[in-house]
């Protein structure tokens, strides 16, 4: 196995440990898109950051899932941010949207996570929206 393929999988466990194994807890940290509207013709391409705000909680890994119709939208492409070092997932297509990033030190700030590239399809209205899974767990419960 080589050494890249055996820091992904070691990432994958250490974030799916984060986030399904450990306690759950309030967390003020919030996702969101921006812009939070916009307009795209067809066959055009609008961008859209997915942006987190840690509202001053240290936080070591990140999940954002999110659903877009597939029939109004296609995802022309997810490029990331430097803050989390660390890619478990980075997914699309078929109408979701699967971001997983993690860091050994800590994330205290207002970041971008990822840009998303989506291409305009047939006219109608579309909306992105964060589904159940997301999760922006605390540093601080990690340790428990």
């Amino acid at each position: 196995m080589n050494k890249k393929l055996t820091v992904r999988i070691i990432a994958i466990i250490f974030i799916t440990f984060i986030i399904f194994i450990l306690p759950k807890s309030a967390s003020a940290s919030t996702l969101n898109l921006s812009p939070a509207s916009g307009s795209v013709g067809l066959g055009g391409t609008i961008s859209v950051r997915v942006n987190l705000n840690t509202a001053g909680e240290a936080v070591n890994g990140v999940t954002a899932i999110l659903t877009y119709p597939a029939d109004k939208l296609e995802v022309a492409g997810i490029s990331y941010s430097g803050t989390f070092g660390i890619a478990a997932e980075g997914s699309y297509g078929g109408g979701a949207i699967r971001i997983s990033r993690g860091n050994i030190n800590t994330v205290s700030a207002n970041v971008n996570l990822a840009t998303i590239t989506n291409r305009g399809k047939p006219p109608g209205s579309a909306t992105v929206s964060f589904v159940g899974g997301s999760a922006v767990p605390r540093a601080s419960d990690s340790s428990d």
